[in-house]
C-alpha cells in the first residue's frame, strides 16, 4: 500500500510543471472590432501569431511573421485592417517586477522601461479544459477595459501573453474588450494554441537597444508625432 502510495504521489507530481523548466508557449491573438452601427468601411481582423518564451520569473514575448492569407484586393480601398502585435521583444520580471519593451515610432529604436502593471484579478470557481490542462477563469478591470482570463495552476508560472501576469499558474487564455457607451466594442482575444518545454540553454533575452523612455514619455512622442502627421497631411491638402 505505501509503495502504491509512493507511485501515485510521484505521478500527480510529474503533472505539475516546476517552475524551473523553460517553456515555450504559442498564442494566437484575434483582434476584433464591433461597431454599434454598420460603417461604409469594412474592418478585416487579422490574427497573429507569438510566443512566450519562460523560465523561472523571467519571459519573452515575441512576435512570430507569418504569410497574411486575406483574400481582400488591397487596391479595392473599401477596407481597413487590424493586427495585435508587439513590435519587439517584451520581457517580464515577477520576481523584480519589471517590464522592458521594444518598440518605434517612426523606424527609431525606443525601450520603454516600467514597472509591470498592478492588475487586481478576481479569481473564480469556474474552470475549463484546454488541451490536457484545467484552467480556472478570473477577471479584471485594467485601462477601461473588462479582462477576462484563464490560467492554469498546474503549470506553476505567474506570467502570460504580452503584459499580462499575475495569477497563481500561467496565464492560457485572456479576452480584453473595451465597451463604448454607443454599444460597440474592441479588443483582443489572445488564444492558447501550444506548450512545449525546452532543452536550449539560450538565455532569456532583455532588450538593450533603442532610447530608453517611461510608459507616459513614449505615450508623449508619440502624440507628438501622430499630430505632426497630421499636420503635414492637412497642409497637403488642397483647401480650394
Amino acid at each position: 500500500m505505501t509503495r502504491f502510495f509512493s507511485l501515485f504521489i510521484l505521478i500527480l507530481c510529474g503533472t505539475t510543471l516546476s517552475a524551473q523548466e523553460k517553456l515555450k508557449v504559442t498564442y494566437e491573438i484575434h483582434p476584433f472590432y464591433e461597431p454599434a452601427k454598420k460603417e461604409s468601411m469594412e474592418v478585416i481582423a487579422i490574427p497573429s501569431l507569438h510566443v512566450l518564451l519562460i523560465e523561472e520569473s523571467e519571459s519573452q514575448y515575441d512576435y512570430v511573421p507569418r504569410i497574411n492569407n486575406s483574400q481582400k484586393d488591397p487596391m479595392s480601398g473599401t477596407f481597413a485592417t487590424m493586427e495585435s502585435r508587439v513590435m519587439g521583444t517584451l520581457y517580464k520580471n515577477t520576481r523584480t517586477n519589471e517590464l522592458i519593451e521594444e518598440t518605434m515610432i517612426n523606424s527609431k529604436p525606443y525601450l520603454i522601461k516600467d514597472d509591470l502593471p498592478k492588475i487586481e484579478w478576481k479569481i473564480t470557481k469556474e474552470l475549463r479544459a484546454f488541451e490536457d490542462f484545467t484552467a480556472y477563469k478570473a477577471t479584471a478591470q485594467l485601462n477601461d477595459y473588462e479582462i477576462t482570463a484563464w490560467y492554469c495552476p498546474k503549470l506553476n508560472y505567474r506570467t502570460g501573453p504580452e503584459k499580462y501576469w499575475g495569477l497563481p499558474g500561467l496565464i492560457l487564455e485572456v479576452e480584453e474588450v473595451l465597451n463604448y457607451d454607443d454599444g460597440g466594442r474592441e479588443g483582443n482575444h489572445y488564444k492558447f494554441i501550444s506548450l512545449e518545454t525546452l532543452e536550449s540553454k539560450e538565455k532569456i533575452k532583455i532588450p538593450t537597444k533603442g532610447k530608453v523612455v517611461t510608459r507616459e514619455e513614449y505615450t508623449k512622442e508619440q502624440k507628438e508625432y501622430f499630430d505632426k502627421m497630421m499636420e503635414m497631411y492637412s497642409d497637403g491638402v488642397d483647401k480650394d
